[in-house]
């Protein structure tokens, strides 16, 4: 019995594994651009008002970002979720995940990051600029 459930469970991994890395394979292969600075990655198939933005606890380009989010009291008019990585282990990992969809070299990733569900934006200006788009349209 104990042999047929780790059989079943190694199989339901395995097919979970593939439609995964076919998901991954898919939106790399619709083509994209890397957003790092002023450029941007844009990567598969995503809902355009969802945002997540990833910062650390201390780091000053992050708290430039705060300080627009709050002065144009960003939360309440656009779907931006913030996640902090410094502290927060399970932030960092998915973090990293995004930057590795972007094809971003995730050793070397910095905050603030933004995903918009189909691009990676890094940097507190073009963030800022980026929020700012949103605001205005």
């Amino acid at each position: 019995m104990d042999k047929k459930r780790i059989i079943l469970s190694s199989l339901v991994f395995a097919v979970f594994f593939v439609i995964v890395l076919y998901l991954v394979l898919i939106g790399k292969s619709q083509g994209g651009k890397v957003e790092v600075g002023q450029s941007s990655v844009e990567v598969g198939q995503s809902s355009k008002d969802e945002f997540i933005l990833y910062y650390g606890n201390g780091c000053p380009h992050c708290a430039l970002v705060e300080d627009f989010i709050q002065k144009n009291n960003v939360l309440s008019k656009i779907n931006l979720k913030e996640k902090e990585v410094y502290y927060n282990q399970k932030n960092a990992e998915e973090l990293a995940e995004k930057a590795k969809i972007c094809g971003m070299n995730t050793s070397a990733i910095g905050v603030p990051f933004l995903w918009d569900g189909k691009k990676c934006i890094v940097g507190d200006s073009p963030i800022i600029d980026f929020l700012k788009s949103k605001l205005s349209s």
